[in-house]
């Protein structure tokens, strides 16, 4: 299946990410790919929580006091609990839909390959990089594989070369970035594979 085939907004490129466990960071990689593209780009961006997990609810609470509602922080519209037909009726001139998909979901497949842009997240722990593996190797079969990206939120240079040649992809090592602060250059780079 086709991304570009597929796109449900003609003019917004949509971003899935995909983590393959709770408490990875999907959700902060997410703000944080919002705050560049804003900020780098000038872009108009919407965040949808695809998922129930309820972060983006969360931080609308903790941020505003709000509940079940839209709302902008850091510049970056927020629309809880999957209310990605809100932005349809809009019509609100995103150019784009950072899309969090949370943890790894059969249901989310068909849906996760509509997106331009895949980013599957992790952790790489000595006992948990395996476990990273099986689930970038199942997505590669399963959706558009050109436009998948890896990332890993925490681990080790050792642990994210071996990832990668097994892969024979490149993988992004977040490691420790802020909201509101500057993106280490790796990081950067990486966002920008993703534009």
């Amino acid at each position: 299946m086709s991304a570009k085939k597929n796109r449900v907004h003609d003019n917004v490129k949509r971003i899935g990410l995909l983590g393959i466990k709770p408490g990875v960071g999907v959700t902060h990689t997410g703000i944080l790919l919002g705050e560049f593209l804003k900020e780098r780009l000038g872009a108009k961006v919407a965040f949808v929580e695809k998922n129930y997990h309820g972060d983006v609810e969360h931080l609308g609470s903790t941020v505003y006091g709000l509940l079940d509602s839209r709302f902008t922080f850091r510049g970056i519209d927020f629309y809880p609990q999957n209310r990605e037909e809100e932005i349809k009726k809009q019509k609100s001139g995103y150019d784009y839909l950072i899309l969090d998909f949370g943890t790894q979901k059969k249901k989310n497949l068909k849906e996760l390959d509509q997106c331009e842009k895949k980013v599957i997240i992790g952790t790489l722990n000595l006992w948990e990089w395996q476990e990273y593996l099986r689930a970038a190797e199942y997505y590669k079969e399963n959706i558009e594989e050109e436009t998948i990206e890896y990332m890993v939120s925490l681990g080790n240079e050792k642990l994210v070369s071996k990832i990668e040649r097994k892969l024979k992809r490149r993988v992004c090592l977040l490691g420790p970035q802020f909201i509101g602060k500057k993106l280490s250059k790796e990081v950067e780079q990486f966002f920008y594979t993703l534009i």
